[in-house]
């Protein structure tokens, strides 16, 4: 278990750090509060729900330990959300970098179609 809580949680220093490196100093503090929310409202209150709910519609009889194939309908549940989890973070992930060339010229950096 201790190794797999660590590398469950390895994501949230870099996260931090990242976060930290493109709010502005005076609220810092609230973007990370912020963001540990929503991780956790999502991650740790929502995500268990959710995949309950759809091993127990994949399993609905409750059987599935009679026929020695235990486990086969939280698999099914994951397969179901995980990819639709990567989808959304990528899709997000295009959002935030549209935003990149507007944030360094509002920054005073130079934009990368000026850079020769």
């Amino acid at each position: 278990m201790i190794p797999a809580f660590f590398i469950n949680t390895l994501h949230l220093a870099p996260l931090a750090a990242a976060l930290l490196d493109v709010v502005p100093s005076e609220s810092r503090a609230s973007a990370v509060a912020i963001s540990l929310f929503i991780q956790r409202i999502l991650g740790s209150a929502f995500a268990p729900l959710l995949i309950g709910m759809l091993a127990g519609y994949f399993d609905s009889t409750g059987l599935h330990f009679l026929h020695n194939a235990a486990g086969r309908d939280i698999v099914l549940a994951l397969v179901c959300t995980c990819p639709l989890a990567f989808a959304g973070a990528g899709i997000t992930s295009i959002i935030g970098l549209r935003w990149i060339p507007t944030d360094r010229s509002a920054a005073g950096g130079e934009h990368p179609s000026q850079v020769a």
